[in-house]
């Protein structure tokens, strides 16, 4: 997963990975500071149509500076 321009958390602070399970796009960081909890984000009805994708959520970076993993999906 690219680092975004705005990122003030190092992206080396975490380990991220990203694909396809079973039809639905994924994003998963966990950052080496974890505190042992995760938060799965839904980002709620995203339109019709075949192509898939997710984004890290706006909190993104107050989650991995405070210990949080996050996940969200298609």
């Amino acid at each position: 997963m690219p680092g975004l321009p705005t990122d003030v958390v190092e992206m080396a602070d975490s380990s991220r990975g990203a694909g396809i399970l079973k039809g639905a796009a994924y994003m998963v960081e966990v950052p080496t500071n974890w505190n042992g909890k995760l938060l799965m984000f839904a980002h709620g009805y995203a339109g019709t149509g075949s192509a898939l994708s997710v984004a890290p959520p706006a909190i993104r970076r107050h989650l991995v500076a405070t210990g949080y993993a996050w996940s969200g999906s298609s």
